[in-house]
């Protein structure tokens, strides 16, 4: 999995958020119900397509949406 691939695939659903865990979990959805903001070192999975990103890490995803330009949400 990679970031971009997850994004991709969230598209292809027409979801709004997407993100990605433990280096090689991809999830999206509509609504972001609940999330609480982490520091960046929580998120220390590296991804298994690209192991140059981290991707989440153990029951912590790192969280994006597909609308604009891909990046963390707040």
């Amino acid at each position: 999995m990679t970031i971009e691939k997850c994004r991709s695939l969230a598209v292809a659903k027409a979801h709004v958020y997407y993100g990605v865990q433990a280096g090689w979990a991809c999830f999206g959805g509509y609504v972001m119900r609940q999330a609480v903001n982490l520091s960046d070192d929580s998120c220390n999975s590296p991804c298994a397509g690209n192991r140059e990103q981290t991707c989440g890490a153990t029951l912590i995803s790192s969280v994006y949406s597909t609308e604009g330009e891909a990046g963390k949400q707040d």
